[in-house]
């Protein structure tokens, strides 16, 4: 199976009066699956996911998805009493159309996501929570949660 960065891919936003309608017929295939891999990699200022998303068929697979994070694949710490978002909060006033993506054969598509810690306010060493999702346009959509403790801060605080 070849590896491949998610950034080789070829992926084109669905721009027609009707891409409601052709995103709604999307169902991935049985060929596909997301997983994480790697776990959660926690630098000084980012913490970066790490998954793969495999196309196990001899020919290669379109998918739909929803245009957030790396091309489908997002992440985002759960905020709690531990920790707060601080960052921007800035919302499309409507969906984004889908994007069509190509996944090559026999193929592994590495995808990463980074989360910029300064976007987010907490002291010590909390323990946070990690929603994943990798947003094909309709279910199934691979998901998950990861727990883990986050580095104490050096340097200033927000």
């Amino acid at each position: 199976m070849k590896t491949i960065s998610s950034s080789e891919l070829a992926s084109t936003e669905i721009v027609s009066n009707n891409w409601r309608a052709i995103a709604r017929k999307f169902k991935p295939s049985n060929n596909l699956s997301f997983e994480i891999t790697d776990g959660v990699k926690i630098g000084k200022k980012q913490i970066i996911l790490t998954g793969n998303l495999s196309n196990k068929s001899n020919n290669p697979e379109e998918i739909i998805v929803f245009p957030t994070g790396n091309l489908g694949f997002y992440a985002s710490i759960m905020e709690d009493k531990n920790i707060r978002y601080v960052g921007s909060k800035c919302l499309p006033q409507e969906p984004p159309p889908p994007t069509e993506v190509r996944i090559p054969a026999n193929s592994l598509v590495k995808y990463e996501y980074a989360i910029d810690l300064a976007d987010f306010e907490y002291s010590g060493t909390p323990k946070v929570r990690i929603a994943w999702s990798f947003n094909y346009w309709n279910e199934p959509r691979p998901k998950g949660l990861i727990r883990f403790r986050l580095p104490k801060r050096t340097g200033r605080m927000l």
